[in-house]
């Protein structure tokens, strides 16, 4: 497994290096981290007030676009709709110039996956080499690297309250939970499964995160800022016709498998309507995967995070291939189990590997997506057909004690 993760690594570093010798930084390489800096310094230059103005943005944005390539195509428009407080890391990178802020934001998330795979390792099967390469042959991961995104930030987020949930500290948890918020979709769903077992500290710490960005925001941005949001949320929210930067057929979820099935004549109300309907309908499965005590110290606990945040990906409105960077965590935990046989590892280390090799075998990010997609939608299948069988055992020993001791 070790010369099998060296060598994708090295090829997928083959080809962001021959990426950025033909066509620089920020046009693809950190064009997340460029839309992030710009925004910091539509900050610096006119104000909190104009942080959600996607025409400030955009016209910051387009100075970065030739900074290696003087042939970059014009830039679409782009946005930032992410909680003010967010900004703050990015007027500090901007102080070491393009390049410089790129680095330090990109050794920032090193630093932070390192801390995550040392927090998570178990047992002398896991103390080599193999287990620290473990995440950056995920593909999620690596893009989070190669654009220079947020996932990772909320990654470690998701591991420290894994940590806090382990310890009993439900409260520590829902505060780490906050930093889920960056994207608030992605917490609707964990905050039902928190909702539904009753957990009303980490809900609480989870409010308390929400409720201190909110103000937060608001403050800073103003009455005027509140506006441009708002508007910004109308411009980037539909179904098919919004800018092309949020690339909708190349998403992991409900919304990127329909926008590329329904016909063309198909409105953009109805492909919303159709998004919220799988959605609704999968969401109640994990009732299955939750059966039973919360018991964050049980080994089953990393299977039912895992499937929890694949719903959420599926689910939600506006999930890319970064965004999968959250199941790392549940990933790690779960391989670093004492399994056996260890071919039950097996759906486990294929969402591990396999969107990686289709994206280095195609050089396509789309069929990278609809590969996850269809690991995701494969793992969530073992785990709730386990959860169900395990289900029905349950219920018949149950059935069985009743039974004798009836008799």
């Amino acid at each position: 497994m070790l010369a099998v993760s060296v060598l994708t690594l090295a090829l997928f570093l083959q080809c962001v290096y021959g990426r950025w010798v033909a066509r620089g930084l920020f046009e693809s390489i950190g064009l997340d981290y460029a839309i992030f800096s710009a925004a910091a310094r539509v900050v610096t230059d006119l104000g909190w007030a104009r942080l959600y103005d996607a025409t400030a943005l955009t016209e910051r944005f387009v100075q970065l676009l030739p900074f290696y390539d003087p042939m970059a195509p014009p830039a679409v428009l782009v946005a930032s709709p992410n909680a003010a407080p967010f900004v703050l890391p990015f007027l500090v990178t901007n102080l070491l110039g393009p390049i410089g802020g790129f680095a330090a934001w990109t050794v920032l998330n090193l630093a932070l996956v390192l801390a995550i795979t040392r927090g998570l390792r178990r047992g002398p099967e896991y103390q080599g080499p193999v287990w620290h390469l473990m995440p950056f042959v995920f593909l999620p991961v690596l893009y989070n690297f190669y654009l220079g995104q947020l996932a990772i930030l909320m990654t470690f987020g998701w591991y420290k309250a894994s940590i806090a949930f382990r310890d009993g500290q439900e409260f520590r948890a829902g505060l780490w939970l906050g930093l889920l918020l960056l994207k608030p979709h992605f917490i609707l769903v964990p905050a039902l499964v928190l909702l539904g077992k009753g957990r009303w500290r980490a809900l609480g710490g989870l409010f308390l995160a929400g409720l201190v960005l909110l103000v937060s925001t608001c403050a800073l941005v103003g009455g005027e800022g509140v506006r441009s949001y708002l508007d910004l949320l109308r411009t980037f929210s539909g179904f098919r016709r919004v800018p092309s930067i949020v690339n909708p057929g190349d998403m992991i979820n409900f919304r990127g498998i329909l926008v590329r099935l329904l016909p063309e004549g198909c409105s953009e109300a109805q492909g919303t309507a159709l998004v919220l309907v799988l959605s609704v309908l999968l969401v109640p499965s994990l009732v299955v995967v939750w059966r039973g005590s919360w018991d964050p110290r049980a080994d089953r606990f990393p299977r039912q995070m895992l499937a929890t945040l694949i719903v959420a990906l599926l689910s939600g409105f506006h999930s890319h291939i970064y965004a999968a960077a959250l199941l790392i965590v549940p990933l790690l935990a779960e391989l670093a189990r004492d399994r056996e046989p260890a071919s039950s590892r097996g759906p486990f280390l294929v969402l591990l590997y396999l969107p990686t090799f289709v994206i280095l075998c195609t050089d396509n990010s789309r069929f990278a997506a609809w590969s996850l997609i269809a690991v995701m939608a494969w793992v969530y299948g073992v785990i709730l057909a386990e959860s169900w069988t395990g289900w029905g055992s349950d219920r018949i020993h149950r059935a069985g004690s009743a039974a004798g001791s009836g008799s």
